[in-house]
C-alpha cells in the first residue's frame, strides 16, 4: 500500500537517541527506518534491539559485516555492484539493502539490476554535494520510469519549499539527520518534517 513520503532518519553511532526518544519517534514521527553510521559498540547493539522493540527498522552504512553480527535490518552502501553483491550473499535475501548514487543515473540503474531495494540521490558529506534542485530533478526521472523506491537526502541548508520540491517530484523517503539537535529540539525537529511530508504528500495527490 502506498504509503505516501516517509521519513528515513540518519544518526551517528555516538550520538544515538534513547529509549524514551525511539518510544516517541514511533509514535509520533512513524519513520520508515533509521540509518546509523560511524564507528560502533555495545550502544549500538542496546540500541538496535531498543528501536526493535518500537517496531523500528534499523540500517548499518557501509558496513557488511556489522550489519551481520547485529543482525539488522539492512544495509546502505554507496554505489557499488561487486560491494552489493558480496552484501546481498552475505545477509540474505530478507535484509533490506539500499545504494546511495548521487546524480547519476547509470550507477541508479546498474544498483536496481544487481537488486537494490531503494535508491538514493544526493548525499551527505561530500564537497560537491548536490543542491534541491538537481537532486528534485534526478528523483522525478526515476519514479517517472522506475517502480524501486527512491530516497532523497535533504540536507540541513535545504529550506521548506525545498523538501516540498523533493516530495513532489515523487521522493518515497526523506533522509536528514538530526542536525546536531538532541533531545526535545531533535525531536521537535522531525515531527515538523514528518508532518510536512505527510501534508505534501496529500496535496501531491490532489493535483
Amino acid at each position: 500500500m502506498d504509503q505516501g513520503c516517509q521519513l528515513y532518519l540518519r544518526f551517528s553511532a555516538d550520538a544515538l537517541p534513547g529509549e524514551v526518544d525511539l518510544e516517541r519517534l514511533a509514535r509520533k514521527v512513524k519513520p520508515a527506518a533509521l540509518l546509523v553510521t560511524g564507528a560502533a559498540g555495545e550502544t549500538l547493539r542496546a540500541f538496535i534491539e531498543a528501536a526493535r522493540r518500537q517496531t523500528l527498522a534499523v540500517l548499518i552504512e557501509n558496513d557488511t559485516r556489522l550489519a551481520k553480527a547485529l543482525d539488522a535490518n539492512g544495509l546502505h552502501l554507496r554505489a557499488d555492484s561487486q560491494a552489493l553483491v558480496e552484501a546481498r550473499r552475505a545477509l540474505g535475501g530478507e535484509k533490506s539493502i539500499g545504494a546511495s548514487c548521487v546524480l547519476s543515473r547509470h550507477q541508479a540503474m546498474t544498483m536496481a539490476e544487481e537488486g537494490a531495494d531503494y535508491i538514493a540521490f544526493g548525499e551527505f558529506g561530500l564537497p560537491d554535494a548536490p543542491g534541491p534542485v538537481e537532486t528534485a530533478e534526478m528523483i522525478q526521472w526515476w519514479h517517472d520510469l522506475f517502480e524501486i523506491p527512491c530516497v532523497a537526502w535533504a540536507r540541513e541548508s535545504y529550506e521548506e519549499d525545498d523538501l516540498r520540491d523533493l516530495i513532489h517530484a515523487g521522493a518515497d523517503y526523506l533522509a536528514l539527520d538530526a542536525g546536531g539537535r538532541t533531545g526535545p529540539a531533535m525531536l521537535e525537529w522531525f515531527e515538523r518534517i514528518a508532518a510536512l511530508a505527510r501534508s505534501e504528500t496529500g496535496s501531491a495527490r490532489s493535483e
